[in-house]
């Protein structure tokens, strides 16, 4: 970028940021603001590498058959959050020429793109634990229908034909309810050593 009427030449690349000239404010903006300029840019883009490198751990636990994810999965969709609000700024500057050296640096550093595919990556990630959420539900749900069923059929047949209770109706409610606390107590037995 060359700025007109002072011959002062700026230059930027992912890891460099370089200026040449004599503009008389050149030195106060090149140690305060340009360089906060540069340091934000630097840490945005630590912390792109820092989320694709959390997000492949994730993934490679999902293929590795891990099965508790879920806490990762919602602490780096906690911290993608704040970093958008608190780190990646569109603009931080009112000034011309530092909103287009900053659109400058962030274009050479790919910024934009990599936030981007980082929203991406992000997303499917927490659709998928949407899609294992819904699938544990199903399971459980599928699991308790039967049971259901059948506690449902016998609470309609307590009483006879004259009003009493039916002689059959004490033991076969006994042996539903052990069986249904017997099924309660196994599934979340496995629930906590999953979370364990």
């Amino acid at each position: 970028k060359h700025q007109e009427n002072s011959g002062t030449l700026f230059a930027m690349t992912k890891d460099s940021f370089v200026c040449l000239g004599s503009w008389p404010l050149l030195e106060t903006h090149m140690l305060t603001m340009y360089y906060q300029m540069a340091i934000l840019c630097l840490v945005q883009r630590a912390s792109v590498l820092r989320f694709s490198y959390e997000i492949s751990q994730i993934t490679r636990s999902i293929f590795g058959k891990r099965i508790n994810l879920s806490k990762q999965i919602r602490e780096i969709y906690e911290n993608y959050i704040t970093f958008l609000n608190r780190i990646y700024f569109r603009e931080v500057t009112a000034q011309i020429q530092g909103i287009e050296m900053y659109a400058k640096f962030q274009e050479a550093m790919n910024l934009e793109k990599e936030v981007k595919d980082l929203d991406n990556e992000i997303q499917e990630l927490f659709e998928y634990e949407n899609l294992q959420e819904q699938q544990r539900l199903n399971k459980i749900a599928t699991l308790f229908l039967p049971i259901t069923l059948i506690t449902g059929i016998l609470g309609m047949n307590t009483f006879d034909a004259c009003g009493t209770l039916s002689k059959y109706f004490l033991p076969i409610n006994i042996a539903v309810t052990v069986s249904t606390v017997g099924v309660f107590i196994a599934f979340f037995k496995d629930s906590f050593k999953r979370k364990k």
